[in-house]
């Protein structure tokens, strides 16, 4: 399946970013805009069922082949934030990277259908008032962006990414190219093989929102290093 996908931005370098559960590409704008400030291209798809791309079958399988199919291989760096993150994994083999960063990764997704029902519900049924006590630290652009991506999703997408035992993903052996995993305050993720961990204070799950420049001085400054 064709993505639809997004583009910021005329470095050399380029970043594809794959993002999570009922986001969408419009979602990185910030993130992505703190990464041109900075000298680089960004490439972000929307996800099946997500955004403005097209609605079918969902696994996180087909969602890898839809990314590989959409974007060209060979980014200089790739990152996959949370559901965004699994889907990475799957396609790394074709999408060869030159850099690697896992963002909180569903590795391991194992939620009972009661849990996958409250999940749509509060996603679906928040008004801009509830996400903003709940993320005081989101912009004005972070509510809207949130907001769009929930009415463009289709929520079949969530109950077949999420329900049910999923296999884990997380890689066994160590990467041949270099690799972070990006941990929010208070995510609890099993550390692969050879790979470098950056946990960043004071951000929720929703890093990229709470705190854009953050994430892509921690990103980047880790690149540099």
């Amino acid at each position: 399946m064709r993505l639809h996908v997004r583009e910021w931005g005329a470095g050399q370098r380029w970043a594809l970013l794959i993002h999570g559960v009922s986001a969408d590409s419009l979602g990185w704008a910030a993130f992505a805009e703190q990464l041109v400030g900075r000298g680089w291209r960004v490439v972000a798809p929307d996800l099946r069922g997500h955004g403005e791309s097209p609605r079918g079958h969902y696994s996180l399988a087909e969602m890898a082949e839809d990314v590989v199919e959409s974007v060209l291989a060979g980014p200089d760096l790739a990152l996959g934030h949370s559901l965004g993150g699994a889907v990475l994994t799957l396609a790394l083999d074709r999408l060869l990277p030159g850099a690697i960063v896992h963002a909180d990764p569903a590795w391991k997704i194992d939620m009972s259908p009661e849990q996958v029902a409250a999940g749509r519900q509060a996603l679906t049924t928040f008004t801009r008032d509830q996400w903003r006590a709940f993320n005081p630290r989101w912009s004005e652009g972070a509510i809207d962006a949130m907001l769009e991506g929930i009415r463009r999703w289709d929520m079949d997408a969530f109950a077949a990414d999420m329900q049910g035992e999923q296999p884990d993903l997380r890689p066994v052996d160590p990467p041949a190219v270099p690799s972070l995993l990006l941990l929010s305050a208070g995510a609890e993720v099993a550390v692969p093989p050879g790979y470098d961990v950056v946990r960043l204070a004071g951000v929720s799950h929703t890093m990229f929102w709470d705190d854009p420049e953050l994430c892509a001085t921690a990103v980047l400054d880790w690149l540099a290093s």
